[in-house]
């Protein structure tokens, strides 16, 4: 048996988008018994980003992008969000006026600003790369654009709040 210390491990090669905390271990016995087991690790000296480039990495396709959009910011949101089945797909949502899109990121930065500081990265991430920028409806950018004009605004001038 090994007492519970602290270690310290380095995994190198890794791209920012495989590193995490979970980490799976193997124990081989020496009559060929093995165990494994998942554990949860300190992350020490990862990218500030690394979550935003997960996220990017999965959210590749438009409706995946409003699908998630909608959770985000729906989530602490008394609206009611229609869901891609009501609507016969997340793109006919954005494509119908922006059905609940335009009124949860407006709801959002009046009530809740730090969602927009998450989908903040998320954006930033996909915008970078033209694989990214296809995952975002179109339109979407020019409008998220005067959405985190504002955002940023009300931040500097500390009018940004939280509401309970």
């Amino acid at each position: 048996m090994v007492a519970d210390l602290p270690g310290d491990a380095y995994f190198g090669g890794l791209t920012t988008t495989e590193i995490t905390r979970f980490l799976v271990l193997t124990a081989v016995a020496a009559d060929g018994t093995t165990r494994r087991a998942v554990t949860i690790a300190s992350l020490t000296g990862d990218p500030a980003d690394r979550l935003d480039r997960v996220l990017a990495e999965q959210i590749n396709t438009p409706d995946k992008f409003l699908q998630f959009l909608m959770l985000l910011l729906g989530l602490g949101s008394s609206a009611e969000v229609a869901g891609p089945a009501a609507a016969g797909g997340s793109i006919a949502l954005w494509r119908r006026g922006g059905t609940g899109v335009l009124e949860l990121l407006l709801a959002a930065l009046a009530d809740r600003p730090a969602q927009l500081d998450e989908l903040a990265g998320l954006v930033g991430q996909l915008a970078a790369t033209e694989r990214g920028r296809a995952a975002l409806p179109e339109g979407f950018l020019e409008l998220w654009q005067q959405v985190d004009q504002v955002r940023r605004e009300l931040a500097q001038t500390g009018c940004a709040h939280e509401r309970a």
